[in-house]
């Protein structure tokens, strides 16, 4: 009766205890009393021969709970009797780097399953736990979650093997929240944290957000290096409003209003289209790249584009500072946008329908050009 109330008042099952005699873990419960009685007697005998008057002989066992600490790289569980659960974490800390006779210089820290770092100075019966692993510092990070309101932005030491499901729980993030990493995606739970840690870093950023439609159409463009604003995303054929967040798209596919999952398109809108020609010299085969644009765009977009998309393609690694953009042989100014540019022009070089074909050429390559004309 007596030990379920001390397992009650713990939290504790009959496997979380063990039994302590002359400060050694009992492991073999088969033993007769006898083998522990000898051992007394011994003891006692010790102690009458120093003067103590001793009358009877009694065995005595300390109940104790049990503390599993799991090395570095998972090579050995160890397990140490815990008499007071007041102990600071840092103890139980220096109890496992003795017993598993670690280098002195190498500094530790202990976690849970939920692979949040603890404070060394908390004690065990804060933790509530009786598993923990022990961690080197080069196997942790740190994590930022980040919110709207700077004010609430909270910094966790973890350790590098925590998922992303993990750091949900850590941090508390709602259901309806999103974590999103520092390059604008949504890891899955499953995402381990090591994987997302740039070369050289311990610290991870989040931010805690419900992403809209039109981020989603920004991040589609990042490697495309196009104007988001030139496109419409749709899914399902529908135009969305790009007000509109990841998280309402997908409780209208829990309702089954659009399906199991999201398949977005980008379907341009621009009014114009311009053909971007780059001359790398007069020996080297042209390269073309279409272009889409509107009147408000500027001529620094489509020469800045132009020239990525088509050294993307072709690796010859020139400076884009060493070319010019042309239209005609006429040089054009990138601070112009493509309305200006086009009510600049004569009229007899008016571009037929919505179609601007600009070159793109090395501008020392216009000046033999023109040596030559």
């Amino acid at each position: 009766m007596l030990e379920n109330e001390y397992l009650k008042q713990r939290s504790m099952t009959i496997g979380d205890i063990t039994l302590l005699h002359n400060q050694s873990i009992i492991h073999n419960f088969d033993k007769p009393l006898s083998d522990f009685l000898f051992k007394d007697v011994e003891n006692t005998e010790t102690q009458s021969d120093q003067g103590d008057q001793v009358s009877d002989v009694d065995v005595t066992f300390q109940l104790c709970s049990l503390v599993f600490v799991t090395t570095p790289n998972n090579r050995q569980t160890l397990q140490f009797p815990i008499k007071n659960d007041l102990i600071p974490i840092k103890n139980l800390i220096d109890f496992t780097r003795e017993k598993y006779v670690m280098n002195e210089r190498d500094k530790c820290n202990l976690t849970t399953i939920l692979m949040e770092i603890l404070d060394e100075n908390a004690v065990l019966s804060e933790i509530n736990a009786k598993k923990y692993i022990l961690l080197k510092e080069n196997e942790t990070c740190f994590v930022t979650v980040e919110t709207k309101d700077a004010g609430n932005n909270v910094q966790k030491m973890v350790s590098r093997t925590a998922t992303i499901a993990n750091t949900r729980q850590m941090f508390q993030i709602l259901l309806d929240q999103n974590l999103i990493s520092q390059d604008d995606f949504i890891p899955t739970e499953e995402t381990a944290l090591s994987t997302l840690l740039f070369p050289n870093t311990t610290l991870i950023t989040f931010t805690v957000d419900n992403l809209t439609c039109e981020r989603i159409c920004e991040i589609g463009f990042v490697a495309l290096r196009e104007d988001a604003t030139l496109y419409d995303l749709c899914l399902k054929t529908v135009v969305l409003d790009k007000s509109l967040t990841l998280n309402k798209i997908n409780e209208a596919n829990e309702s089954m209003v659009i399906g199991d999952e999201n398949e977005f398109q980008l379907v341009c809108v621009a009014q114009t289209k311009c053909v971007v020609t780059l001359m790398l010299d007069d020996h080297h085969e042209h390269n073309v790249v279409e272009l889409f644009c509107d009147s408000i765009t500027p001529i620094k977009y489509l020469f800045e584009t132009g020239f990525y998309k088509v050294e993307q393609h072709h690796s010859s690694q020139e400076e884009q500072s060493d070319f010019a953009m042309y239209y005609e042989h006429i040089a054009t100014d990138l601070d112009l946008t493509v309305h200006n540019f086009s009510d600049a022009l004569p009229v007899e070089r008016a571009p037929l329908g919505d179609i601007l074909h600009f070159t793109i050429k090395k501008t020392n390559q216009y000046r033999s050009f023109l040596e030559t004309s």
